[in-house]
């Protein structure tokens, strides 16, 4: 007799399976006996590991087995899943298991250590969010894990106060708080607040367009982009 976590008829249960209707069980805490049933039995997960005895029952000519002591585990502890707001990932691992506000659990792939999370990101805006769950995923020895949830928000708006000025060919309007690149690059540099030249950027081109945003912080991650030209 054992107890199995992964039965699909019994989603977040414990299914005590290999009983028999001379046995009797108790729950750690009890203070009575209670018979088992033939075959198997349906359990809802406690809240904490407990110790689970069985044992056959006394009859009138003969006394109770000496007990089995079983555990009846609890969820475990939930992943430490949670967005890096630099790289719009969450790390994951294929023991996790993830769904999107009520949808069906979907199971993390093997080759997944990373779940990208920026066309998600993208996908929503004004007071909209998205809710990712993560836990743990049941096996035949364990329950599912206790849930872990990443509320997922729309970007902030783009910044809306650089200036570019043809004939100093200044930018002005930026904080610190902001980054900008040329458009069809990758490394993003961080804005000064005070207005800087773009002339070396610019160089022998007649037009460059830079982009800026706001940079991402501990809790969000960077706003969306404004793309500014720059020309001579």
């Amino acid at each position: 007799c054992t107890f199995i976590y992964n039965d699909v008829d019994n989603i977040g249960k414990a299914v005590f399976v290999g009983t028999s209707s001379d046995w009797e069980y108790q729950i750690s805490g009890d203070k009575t006996w209670t018979p088992c049933i033939s075959n198997q039995m349906i359990f809802e997960l406690p809240e904490d590991n407990k110790t689970f005895y069985v044992r056959v029952k006394a009859t009138d000519t003969a006394f109770a087995s000496n007990k089995k002591t079983l555990t009846l585990y609890a969820p475990g502890t939930a992943p430490s899943a949670s967005l890096s707001t630099s790289k719009e990932t969450i790390s994951v691992n294929n023991k996790m298991e993830y769904k999107i506000d009520d949808g069906e659990y979907i199971s993390v792939s093997d080759e997944m250590k990373s779940m990208p999370m920026s066309d998600y990101i993208d996908s929503i805006s004004g007071e909209d969010s998205l809710q990712f769950t993560f836990r743990y995923k049941n096996t035949e020895t364990r329950p599912s894990s206790k849930e872990k949830v990443v509320t997922i928000i729309p970007r902030r708006e783009a910044p809306s106060t650089v200036v570019y000025d043809k004939d100093t060919q200044m930018i002005s309007g930026t904080t610190s708080s902001m980054q900008y690149r040329e458009k069809g690059t990758e490394t993003w540099k961080t804005a000064s607040s005070k207005p800087f030249s773009v002339e070396t950027i610019i160089g022998d081109r007649t037009e460059v367009e830079l982009e800026f945003r706001y940079s991402y912080t501990t809790k969000l991650v960077a706003s969306k982009i404004v793309t500014v030209k720059c020309y001579k």
